[in-house]
């Protein structure tokens, strides 16, 4: 094992809260390879004992070195991420879960831009959550107007506006609503600051409806090709079966599977009771035993022995909570994997398990209470985005036209 002379205090508390997190050896050899490079940085820069200042130099030396690509983006974070535990060592200070590396924003502005910003975002009264979006509204419209060489205090024209309406619309076709929502906060900013604007009447403006296309359910060939690919003889393929499986059988969320808790597994009712992320409503589903099984198998043989309480961890230590986004790599991995073609915006996500439940509930004549229950729906007119996927339902409501024959000139 590599032996440290300059940080050998911080190195031994290092390695004992990695081995408290149950790190893997090989987390651990990363770590002793980050203390390698800093204490050559150290060495170049003829500097014998531990300086917080030294250590701010050798996180913009690993930047350096990154952008060069002489190191991998991956290394340059174990790099630094060694360099911030060494400040907390030497500054009595606890080990963090997540060091931040400060922001980095999508938009780079001017100092008096930026100004604007800051003081936009402290005028408004929304909820927590909301005000990151406002600042990317307001610091994409300043890069906007610098981009194009505008002034704030003389360019508020609505030509303008709608351009840069139009700049967004290609980034957020999606959630144009929104956007104008925040962008109406935005100008009235503005004028209450004393800037002169033409074009206020945009904040009476409302966002075109979307027009939805329908997305598919997942067919029964293809189910059938999704749950035979997970291999169940390896830990990882009894955790992904048990996942597929149960999202095909009870249409959950993928943010609920990742949350789901092994007390809320009732095995005698054959159920599972939980608090829906979303909707922060109580929901009841069914299980089936052949899920049950799967979830027994994975529990027994495959989960790792952690005391967290969720049920699906991730396979290698340090042990955590499956995150939803892995949830949802892992079903485009097997999707790809089983066969089944996947293309950009195809429908084709986790979600489409809920699709699925839902067209089946339709067709098996189940009414639209039940449905919504099922689906932990709290308004009842989301189901119309289900409806098109029933195609036997309506296809028997579909109107021939022997009262109303077609002639030939239709078609001319």
């Amino acid at each position: 094992m590599y032996k440290t002379t300059i940080f050998a205090e911080g190195v031994a508390s290092i390695q004992r809260y990695l081995s408290e997190r149950e790190n893997s050896t090989r987390t651990f050899e990363k770590y002793l390879e980050a203390c390698k490079s800093l204490e050559a940085f150290y060495f170049l820069e003829n500097i014998q004992h531990y300086e917080t200042d030294a250590n701010k130099r050798y996180r913009i030396h690993v930047d350096t070195l990154v952008k060069k690509g002489e190191i991998s983006e991956r290394q340059g974070r174990h790099y630094r991420r060694f360099s911030l535990m060494m400040d907390d060592f030497y500054h009595d200070r606890p080990f963090q879960e997540r060091y931040q590396t400060g922001k980095q924003y999508k938009y780079r502005l001017s100092e008096d831009s930026s100004q604007w910003v800051d003081k936009f975002l402290k005028s408004l009264t929304l909820a927590e959550s909301t005000i990151p979006s406002a600042g990317t509204i307001a610091r994409s419209f300043f890069y906007f107007l610098e981009q194009n060489n505008l002034a704030v205090e003389t360019m508020m024209t609505e030509k303008n506006l709608v351009n840069f309406l139009n700049f967004k619309h290609t980034e957020n076709k999606n959630s144009m609503e929104f956007v104008l929502y925040l962008f109406r906060k935005l100008l009235q900013f503005l004028k209450a600051s004393g800037v002169p604007i033409n074009g206020m009447e945009l904040v009476s403006y409302k966002a075109a409806a979307s027009r939805r296309k329908v997305l598919p359910a997942i067919d029964s060939c293809d189910m059938e090709l999704l749950l035979k690919y997970p291999d169940r003889e390896t830990a990882i393929g009894k955790r992904n079966y048990a996942i597929l499986l149960l999202a095909s059988c009870s249409g959950m969320r993928c943010m609920d599977l990742a949350n789901l808790k092994q007390e809320q597994i009732n095995r005698r009712e054959k159920s599972i009771v939980l608090v829906q992320h979303k909707t922060n409503q109580p929901l009841s589903l069914p299980v089936n035993q052949e899920t049950l099984d799967a979830l027994d198998d994975y529990l027994t043989h495959a989960r790792p022995n952690s005391s967290l309480p969720y049920v699906f961890l991730t396979i290698f230590a340090p042990y955590r909570k499956l995150q939803s986004q892995s949830i949802q790599a892992m079903f485009i991995q097997n999707l790809r994997a089983a066969g089944i073609e996947k293309k950009a915006y195809d429908g084709k996500s986790f979600h489409a398990f809920r699709r699925t439940i839902g067209k089946w509930l339709l067709e098996s004549d189940a009414n639209t209470e039940m449905i919504s229950q099922v689906l932990g729906h709290r308004n009842q007119n989301v189901l119309q985005r289900y409806l098109p996927l029933a195609s036997d339902i309506l296809r028997e409501c579909a109107l021939d036209f022997t009262y109303a024959p077609v002639t030939t000139e239709v078609y001319k």
